[in-house]
């Protein structure tokens, strides 16, 4: 949800936004933020493909398979019976720049639209568990390594956002559209910064 919290220029508007927000949401306005200085510098957005996630545990499951394949502890696949193609569940891996993005639209068009918006921010393409892994070994040139691990309670099958009402409304769409986009600049991140933002 991106409710108008204010009047004032939209840098302003991000940052009494960011205290309502999830943690994932927050940490990705913040890092916008920080990469836009100048909101309104024609140059800006550019700089959101420098950002990425960086977290302690890591949660997420592109950046936990590029682990595996380089080493660390094997990839735990929670279920492989589910009533999918390939029997893991399905999720929609959106950029975490076209997150920041996202984000920045909607705060910018509360300076001219409705007091209170709500939009899904994704892909609208789900992929499976083995679908990832498939690309991080594709991406890293290595093997994933994994095992097998009971289903997570509460864990649906397929989890998917439609992107349409964002689109139509602000014009706003996801640079990032294939897997294998999303996972190889994830790669390249992690290759330059092994140890995540210690470096």
């Amino acid at each position: 949800a991106v409710q108008r919290l204010g009047e004032g220029n939209s840098l302003e508007a991000a940052s009494s936004l960011i205290e309502a927000l999830s943690d994932p949401s927050r940490e990705v306005v913040l890092a916008a933020i920080d990469a836009l200085e100048d909101i309104d510098h024609p140059s800006a957005i550019s700089h959101l493909e420098l950002l990425h996630e960086d977290h302690d545990p890591e949660i997420h499951l592109i950046p936990r398979a590029i682990a595996a394949a380089c080493g660390g502890a094997p990839l735990q696949v929670f279920g492989d019976d589910y009533p999918t193609p390939d029997g893991t569940c399905e999720r929609d891996y959106v950029h975490v720049s076209d997150l920041a993005t996202g984000h920045l639209r909607a705060l910018e068009a509360l300076d001219t639209g409705p007091a209170t918006r709500v939009y899904n921010l994704g892909t609208g393409r789900p992929h499976s568990v083995r679908e990832v892994i498939r690309a991080v070994e594709r991406a890293t040139g290595r093997r994933v390594q994994t095992e097998a691990a009971p289903r997570r309670v509460g864990d649906p099958a397929v989890l998917c956002a439609s992107a349409d009402r964002i689109g139509r409304e602000i014009g706003w769409c996801p640079a990032y559209v294939g897997l294998d986009e999303v996972v190889e600049t994830a790669w390249r991140w992690h290759a330059a910064h092994p140890r995540g933002f210690e470096e």
